[in-house]
């Protein structure tokens, strides 16, 4: 985690906002037009909204209880605004632009609070044990985040996400920490950001004798029809209940498929998905 200077301790979040609300002054500009009443109307609540997504990609520098009141400040500025832009444009549809700056914001909010670091798995498979010694490890170090890993006892595949850990309120997460969750895992793996956990589904078809793919779905959708491969061992620095290894089974590899790409407006390639 990089190291905080006397200057960065002094932000707040009124500072970013202000910040980003200037540089967002500077930047935009509006056609001088007879039909431009509506959108001069609308520059304040676009320069809001726009200050809001970039100042999101800040709040590592900010003490958690800032981070915390950003959060709630900007939540409730991106709906105040998306209501008075609604507003504006009652009885007709908002235009694209505006529909776009809204959700900017909205997901920036999302993956600030909800992003961490994933472990994709490279080699053919991984079999972890149960995660107790590492759990005690992680409250030792004073880890507050969350983590996931596989199922203890249970198998995962060749590209498949093997774990996912955040910080607390979506805050950077330590080297310390990072270091002991890739010493449980034991094996080849890739380590990515990622805006949201993302879930791993054993999907089977017994008229052909067993499982038939691995799914991986962001968490943020609907539950598919599957075996969840990835438990929860940590929510906000406490230990959850993680079932003990079952009889082992062999499992032979089956193709990880990804359901969904990335959040909108957070486009990166994937290691192992086409």
């Amino acid at each position: 985690m990089k190291a905080k200077t006397p200057e960065d301790q002094q932000l707040t979040w009124t500072i970013l906002l202000a910040k980003w609300t200037q540089f967002a002054k500077a930047s935009l500009r509006l056609p001088e037009t007879p039909e431009a009443d509506r959108w001069r109307a609308a520059v304040a609540p676009i320069i809001s909204l726009q200050a809001v997504t970039h100042a999101m990609a800040e709040l590592d520098d900010l003490e958690m209880d800032e981070r915390r009141l950003a959060f709630d400040k900007s939540e409730v500025l991106v709906r105040t605004q998306a209501e008075e832009l609604q507003t504006l444009w009652q009885g007709s549809e908002l235009p694209e632009e505006i529909i776009e700056i809204v959700e900017d914001a909205a997901v920036a909010i999302e993956c600030a609070k909800n992003g961490g670091i994933e472990w994709i798995l490279l080699e053919e498979s991984l079999l972890t044990g149960h995660p107790a010694d590492l759990v005690t490890a992680l409250r030792a170090r004073g880890f507050k985040g969350d983590l996931y890993l596989p199922t203890p006892g249970v198998p995962v595949h060749m590209d498949s996400p093997v774990a996912f850990m955040r910080g607390p309120l979506g805050s950077e997460v330590e080297e310390v920490h990072a270091t002991l969750v890739q010493d449980f895992l034991e094996g080849d793996v890739d380590l990515q950001w990622r805006p949201r956990f993302r879930q791993v589904y054993r999907q089977f078809d017994f008229l052909k004798g067993g499982p038939v793919r691995d799914l991986v779905q962001n968490s943020s959708y609907e539950v598919l029809p599957g075996q969840a491969l990835l438990v929860q061992a940590m929510d906000n620095g406490d230990a959850m209940g993680v079932m003990m290894p079952a009889k082992k089974t062999k499992v032979e590899p089956v193709p990880v498929e990804y359901e969904d790409p990335d959040l909108e407006g957070f486009e990166e390639e994937e290691d192992g998905e086409e």
